[in-house]
């Protein structure tokens, strides 16, 4: 089955698929983070680059954590579809 909602048809499937490659590429880009290497040698611009590979630790840590969320929403979403398809396949069953 299938769901349109504004114009947009995601079959059921997709949405599990898409639930878990979110889910899978938040774990590999959590798994990252303590492989991060210390601030190279990089002269007057060392505290930089080491500035910088910080935010970089930081941001990814986030987008780990906003994959994570939107892999659950769509898991959620697939499962309420997957429910309002069910009970109308048992009202069309129980009016047929």
């Amino acid at each position: 089955m299938s769901v349109a909602t504004g114009g947009v048809r995601v079959a059921n499937g997709i949405l599990g698929t898409l639930a878990s490659t979110l889910r899978q590429a938040a774990n590999s880009i959590g798994n990252l983070a303590p492989g991060v290497p210390a601030a190279p040698s990089a002269g007057v611009a060392q505290a930089l680059i080491g500035r910088m590979l910080g935010d970089l630790v930081d941001e990814s840590g986030l987008l780990s954590d906003d994959a994570l969320e939107a892999g659950d929403k769509a898991g959620l979403v697939r499962a309420a579809y997957v429910r309002a398809d069910e009970c109308v396949s048992d009202s069309f069953a129980s009016n047929g």
